[in-house]
């Protein structure tokens, strides 16, 4: 009894001692620096885990937008680690990662960037605009809201659509972009007066035109005539954005003026960040896509004598013999032709958090298609706007316009007019 008890006390001292040991050893590999494997060969995961893990380095960058302001608040990860950092007030950030990690930079209403560590120790990030996550913000009178929390019936028409459809006057940006919104030309001369109604026809015996509302400024309905468009002066490049008032909201703001719908039309303005510039030509060939299959001056005098037989009355003498004549004159060919449209736009913003300012110019020469019709314009806006306090701004926008229209076939007669 006493030799068993002896055996057992030292298995149990034994397993004591070589825990220890093992401890020990443990320790002293994790001091050295050297891992430590028990009869089986290194596992490669974990030497490179390892290596990663003593390759750390700490990365430092900024995050930035487009105009290079600063993104403050940027969630920087690290992919697949679950760990990361949030961008300071001036968007920049210091993160500890190994140089086989990717770096994951995201915003709210930006679109998602990515960048493999390697062997930098700066990255420096631009974040784009991810339009697909902003919530548009829309004019509505009395002020702006988001569109998600817009009750009435609004349509919005922004600058990125009326840049796609090339439109060189207001009335083409409108047309079929906007619902319920009926666009017609009442003639089909460059720089022409149009007919806009909104949700159709209100009155019989009054305009049934809306009131245009140009940065606060109101133009009243019907402004214009048959063959010109006082409209026709503002330059699409220039627009940020327009929003159609088709309910009762647009009375309730504007009154009466207002019965039958209102287009708020904001420009474009300034925005802080280095001095960008801006170029953009057109130019494109208007043609007449079908002329009329009429009948020459030959078949003109066969049809004409046919006629005349036919009523019994006499035949007039210069359509005596038809075979004489010959083809006569093509009056289309001879008013419609191939006219030529060229248009550009020059422009040059910037500024600082407390002050920006705009300057853009535009030529549009636009030949019409029938001969004697034509629209030429120019035009030059400069805007300023300043933040004197966190609560008053101050701003202001000088726009120049010339415009030259010629009406010849419209009149018959005219000469060109200038205004």
């Amino acid at each position: 009894m006493k030799d068993s008890t002896l055996l057992v006390c030292n298995r149990k001292a034994t397993r004591r001692v070589s825990r220890l040991l093992l401890a020990t050893a443990f320790m002293l590999a994790a001091g050295s620096g050297l891992p430590l494997w028990a009869d089986h060969a290194p596992d490669a995961s974990g030497v490179a885990a390892y290596e990663a893990q003593q390759n750390r380095r700490t990365v430092t960058g900024r995050v930035v937008d487009e105009q290079g302001n600063p993104v403050p608040g940027t969630t920087v990860l690290i992919q697949g680690a679950g760990t990361g950092v949030t961008a300071d007030g001036q968007g920049n950030y210091s993160i500890s990662a190994a140089p086989g990690d990717v770096l994951e930079f995201s915003f709210l209403g930006m679109k998602k960037v990515t960048e493999t560590v390697g062997n930098r120790e700066r990255i420096d990030v631009v974040l784009e605009e991810d339009g697909l996550m902003i919530d548009p913000v829309v004019a509505i009178g009395y002020g702006s809201m988001r569109k998600s929390d817009l009750t009435g019936a609004v349509a919005s028409v922004t600058s990125e659509s009326i840049a796609r459809s090339g439109a060189v006057s207001l009335d083409q940006a409108l047309q079929g972009r906007a619902a319920g919104v009926q666009m017609t030309t009442n003639t089909g001369m460059p720089g022409g007066g149009t007919s806009i109604q909104i949700r159709g026809i209100k009155s019989i015996n009054s305009t049934n035109e809306p009131i245009y509302i140009i940065d606060g400024v109101t133009i009243s309905a019907g402004t214009g005539t048959y063959t010109d468009n006082a409209i026709s002066g503002i330059n699409p490049s220039d627009i940020e954005s327009m929003e159609i008032l088709k309910d009762a909201s647009a009375t309730a703001i504007y009154g009466a003026q207002g019965a039958n719908g209102v287009i708020i039309i904001t420009t474009k303005s300034g925005r802080a960040g280095q001095p960008r510039v801006s170029f953009e030509a057109q130019y494109g060939i208007q043609t007449l896509p079908k002329y009329l299959d009429m009948m020459d001056l030959h078949e003109y005098a066969q049809h004409h004598n046919e006629y005349q037989a036919l009523k019994g009355w006499e035949l007039n003498n210069n359509y005596a013999d038809p075979y004489l004549l010959s083809k006569g004159t093509n009056w289309q060919k001879e008013i419609f032709r191939n006219a030529a449209q060229q248009n550009y736009n020059f422009s040059v913003s910037g500024g600082t958090e407390t002050n920006t300012y705009k300057i853009s110019g535009n030529y549009l020469d636009q030949d019409g298609v029938a001969a004697g019709s034509g629209f030429e314009r120019m035009t030059m806006t400069v805007g300023l706007d300043s933040k004197i306090k966190p609560w008053l701004r101050f701003g202001g926008t000088l726009t120049l316009t010339q415009t030259k229209q010629e009406i010849t076939i419209a009149e018959w007669g005219a000469d060109k007019q200038r205004r």
